[in-house]
Parts: C-alpha cells; sequence; structure tokens
C-alpha cells in the first residue's frame, strides 16, 4: 500500500484495519510507520494493542509500556498495559496500571473491571469488592457484572452480599449457572449439603460440561451414583462443545471419580492424562517448571544467607508465615492458630512474592545493592512494601503461602519478631495429593513425577539453609504428627508463636470463616487420618517417583 496521502491517512487506514480484525495488516503498517517515525505514539500504541491481540503478551508490553512513559495521563493507554501485564501475570503491576487508569478517568466502568480482576487474582478480594462495587453501582451494570460481585463477595467471605448479588443478577434476567454455583459454595460453608447438591444440579443442567459444578458434586452423591457421575464427565469430557479448560478440570473429576470406587488404576489413567495435558499447555504458555533456575536460586540463597548478623528491619509486627510443600498440611495449620486469641487469619496471599520480586528486579538492574549490604532502612522499606501490597490487617497475621519457603531468608530480615511454620508431610502423600489435583498453571512441577521429586528437593535443602541460618525463627511441624497428637503439636505450635493455647482452637469451624480456597466441606470435619499413607494406593504408578526422590536427595520414610 503506497503512503500517498501521509501518515495520517495510512495511520486511518492501520486503524480500519485493526477495528475490523485484521491485526497482522494493521500491524504491518504500524510497524512501518514507527519505522519512518519513532516517536509515533499512535502507531507505538496500536502496535502494542495489535500484538496484544495478536496473542504476543511479550512483545506488546515492551510497546505499551514505553507508551504510557510517554503519555501517563492516557487512561486507555494504562488499560491495555494492564491487560497485558494481566496475561503475564504480572498482577501487581498490572494493579497499579488499573489503578492509574482509573485516577484519571474515575467513571471508566472497564477500568474498574480490570482493576478487580487483577485484585482477585492476588487473592486480595477485600479489595476487588470494592472495585467491583464501582461497577455495579453504576447504571451501566449488567446481570454479568452482579455475577462476578456474587464471586468476590464469596471470596471475601461476605456470604449474604455473595446471595444478594446473585439475586440481583437474577432479577436482571441473568439466567446463568455460575449464580447457582456460588449460591452453592455459600450453602457448603454453611453445611447444607441438600442445598449444594440442589444449586450444583441446576448449575450442571444449565451448562452440561461446567467442570467446577461436576467436582464439587462429585463429593456429594452417594457412592451408587458416582460411577454414573464419572460416566457422564466422560462423556463431557470428549464433547466438542466443552471449553479445553472444562476438559482438563474434567479429567481430574474422573480421576477422583475411580479412586473413589477403588479402581485406582484406572483413576491414575485419568490423572496423567490431565497431568500431560497441563504440562503441554504450560510449556506452551512459558511456564515450564525450571529445575535449572532452582538449583542456581539455592547456590545464590546459601552465599547470601550465611550470616546472622547481618542488618535487619526494625519492624516489631509478628506475622505468621506456614510454609512447605503445597498439600503438606499448611491450610490445617493455619486453620488451628487462626483460632488462637489475637490472631487474624490471613490466607494466600502473593505479597511476599512481589515484594521479593521488585527486589530482584532492581538487583539485576543494578538499582539496588546486595542483600548482604542492605541495611536496616531498606528492610524497613521491603516489610513496608509488604503491608501496602496486603492492604490489611498487620501484627498477627497469617499468610498461608507454601511456596514462601523461597524467602524465608528475606522475611527473617523483613519481620525480625516473625515466626515461621515449616510443615513436612510424607513426599509420597504429598506428591500423589499435588499430582491428583488441578493447580495452578504456575505449579508446573506438580505435573510430572521427576519434576515433583526436585521440587522436594529443593525445598528440603533450601529449609534445611535456612533452618541453620534462623534456628529460633523456624518450627518444623509433622503432618502426620499435627493430624495423629493434635492438642501436644498445637500446644507445641502456640508456645513457639508466643500465643496462649486454647483447646477450641481444634474446633474446625471455631472463629475464623470456612476456608474457601480448596474444599471447605473438609475444613468443616474433625481432623481424620484416611489420607495418612493414601499414596500406597498407587504404589506401582509412584516407582518413578520414589526413584526420582533416591536422585534428589529426598529421604523417605519406612513402609
Amino acid at each position: 500500500m503506497n503512503d500517498t496521502n501521509g501518515s495520517l491517512t495510512t495511520l486511518d487506514v492501520a486503524l480500519e484495519l485493526h477495528e475490523s480484525g485484521n491485526f497482522d495488516a494493521a500491524a504491518d503498517i504500524y510497524t512501518r510507520l514507527l519505522e519512518q517515525d519513532p516517536a509515533n505514539l499512535d502507531a507505538r500504541y496500536g502496535l502494542g494493542t495489535a500484538r496484544l491481540q495478536q496473542g504476543n503478551p511479550h512483545s506488546a508490553s515492551d510497546l505499551l509500556e514505553q507508551v504510557v512513559h510517554s503519555a501517563p495521563g492516557v487512561p486507555e493507554y494504562h488499560y491495555n498495559y494492564g491487560l497485558v501485564l494481566q496475561q503475564l501475570e504480572q498482577h501487581y503491576a498490572a494493579i497499579e496500571q488499573f489503578n492509574a487508569a482509573t485516577i484519571v478517568r474515575p467513571e471508566g466502568r472497564f477500568l474498574w473491571l480490570g482493576l478487580a480482576r487483577s485484585l482477585a487474582a492476588v487473592h486480595n478480594y477485600a479489595g476487588a469488592v470494592t472495585a467491583q462495587e464501582r461497577v455495579i453501582d453504576s447504571d451501566s451494570a449488567t446481570a454479568a457484572d452482579w455475577t462476578t460481585a456474587a464471586d468476590y463477595y464469596f471470596m471475601a467471605g461476605r456470604y449474604d452480599d455473595a446471595r444478594r448479588a446473585v439475586d440481583k443478577a437474577r432479577e436482571l434476567g441473568r439466567n446463568d449457572p455460575r449464580n447457582e454455583y456460588v449460591e452453592a459454595c455459600c450453602a457448603a460453608i454453611a453445611g447444607d449439603d441438600d442445598t449444594e447438591r440442589e444449586l450444583l444440579r441446576k448449575a450442571v443442567d444449565l451448562r452440561p460440561g461446567f467442570a467446577e459444578a461436576w467436582d464439587r458434586l462429585l463429593d456429594l452423591v452417594p457412592q451408587e451414583e458416582v460411577l454414573a457421575l464419572a460416566d457422564t464427565c466422560e462423556g463431557l469430557s470428549g464433547d466438542a462443545a466443552t471449553p479445553a479448560r472444562d476438559k482438563l478440570i474434567l479429567r481430574y473429576t474422573l480421576g477422583r471419580a475411580y479412586e473413589r470406587l477403588e479402581d485406582y488404576d484406572r483413576a491414575w489413567r485419568h490423572f496423567e492424562n490431565a497431568n500431560q495435558r497441563q504440562q503441554d499447555e504450560a510449556a506452551a504458555n512459558g511456564n515450564a517448571y525450571d529445575r535449572v533456575g532452582n538449583d542456581r536460586f539455592l547456590s545464590w540463597a546459601k552465599t547470601e544467607y550465611d550470616e546472622q548478623g547481618t542488618a535487619a528491619s526494625a519492624s516489631d509486627d509478628r506475622p505468621i508465615f506456614i510454609v512447605g510443600m503445597p498439600r503438606s498440611g499448611t491450610s490445617l495449620a493455619e486453620r488451628i492458630v487462626s483460632n488462637l486469641d489475637g490472631v487474624t487469619m490471613g490466607g494466600e496471599s502473593e505479597a511476599l512474592e512481589h515484594v521479593s520480586g521488585l527486589y530482584y528486579s532492581a538487583l539485576a538492574r543494578g538499582e539496588s545493592a546486595p542483600l548482604r549490604e542492605l541495611q536496616s532502612g531498606h528492610w524497613d522499606e521491603l516489610a513496608a512494601g509488604y503491608w501496602h501490597t496486603r492492604a490489611g490487617a498487620r501484627g498477627v497475621l497469617t499468610d498461608n503461602t507454601p511456596a514462601n519457603f523461597r524467602h524465608v531468608g528475606m522475611l527473617c530480615r523483613m519481620f525480625p519478631s516473625a515466626s515461621v511454620i515449616y510443615m513436612r508431610r510424607d513426599p509420597r502423600d504429598a506428591a500423589t495429593s499435588l499430582y491428583t489435583h488441578m493447580l495452578p498453571d504456575r505449579d508446573a512441577y506438580a505435573t510430572d513425577l521427576g519434576d515433583l521429586a526436585h521440587y522436594c528437593g529443593f525445598s528440603l535443602r533450601l529449609m534445611a539453609h535456612f533452618a541453620n541460618v534462623f534456628p529460633d525463627r523456624i518450627i518444623e511441624v509433622d503432618y502426620e504428627s499435627l493430624v495423629t497428637d493434635t492438642e501436644s503439636e498445637s500446644r507445641r505450635i502456640a508456645e513457639f508463636c508466643g500465643l496462649e493455647w486454647q483447646a477450641d482452637c481444634l474446633d474446625a469451624g471455631h472463629r475464623q470463616p470456612a476456608d474457601v480456597t480448596f474444599r471447605g466441606r473438609q475444613m468443616r470435619q474433625r481432623l481424620a487420618t484416611n489420607d495418612i499413607g493414601h499414596w500406597r494406593n498407587y504404589r506401582e504408578h509412584l516407582a518413578m517417583f520414589v526413584e526420582a526422590c533416591a536422585v534428589n536427595e529426598v529421604p523417605l520414610r519406612d513402609d
């Protein structure tokens, strides 16, 4: 196409192509315009947006970051850059962009929607509710907006508000299975299994491929109905109309169904299929497990955290960090500790990951001193950044984020009065639980038995080092002991954290709201020992894991 009418006309042509969905042709014109005039902000913004829509967020990120820096007063620039950061799972950076956009244009409904999504992605459901309320309080609020609000209200523990939001969505004519699902989750929290079952049935009637609803329903149907449910899920998993994500969840549900039927070979085949699919998806999205990267991190941490006498923050806050392999009992430990007087349940949070990530990025750019050279003021700033990111209660607050074991050295310097509860569990039981449940894509190690063993070894060696450097800050708790001798172990934990033990801390439903991050029904039940030694049902299938444990120096207990 010849540029006979000047760059403005060419830009208009690119915009027309862009709006019609011809992103490739539009991107070609934007690129030529930038070659002619690198300062052409409209072309740079157009190319960045086209790259986003072409599914190339990394390229889009560089372009839109430059646009935002050049024109910080344009909310659309911040918004699209925020969308890119969401795709790259840089949710805290996305929050900053959406916040900037809403400051410039507080009436922008779509800006608040973007902010709410990013806040929910980092488990800041209170913040997500606040942002979503700006959406539903507007005259243009839709039924879908109210359904989304119901989701956020539920995750924030505001169950009555969640039900009211569902009612409003229905009033506006939204016949959405998500409404039934959220209301079913509220019924689960209340312990009303009959109502939960009825609502989940309605949800799958409205959308047969609704995998999350089938997964919850599996826990509620009687034994004689499990096979029929499995057959239904099998058919849906092969149905072209079922979305890919739902198909993946259904594979895990099928595995659990055959586990209930004690057909462990068939269950494993479904789990294996699901993990392979998720592993392929993670690799395609650039989220494959990085063994080399973790080995390098371990070597670096051993060098940086080798002296206890270096500077630390002056903070007197007493957060309680609960770390370890996922599925090692961290939620159980948090439930018990949070039921003690003076403790606030904080749940999962990516705050420490975010703060540490910002520091490591600044270190790589040469904008921050190495850890061993940081002074107290620097550690104060990092601690303040943690609380700012959490945007909630301070003091004795739990942080139940298992992967924070990577940052124990940092958190011990940020919070000299913090306690670290390190949960340990038989690696075979932990691996079985991880492999047979769907985890977020970032936990790609859980989809491969060899990677699982490597990650176990990585966590063990790193925590052993931190325990040597900070021996008075870390208490190691054996999951099996906590379940079988709960009172003694919970007393030991309370004493270590400087808290007064109370017998009612063992009550599953006492004080704190039910855990909605995995299975609230399990948390309402008394502690059980039937998941100890569960790995034996898959002994033959775990042979590769056991061999990899030997290679990665992961000790296994006697059978």
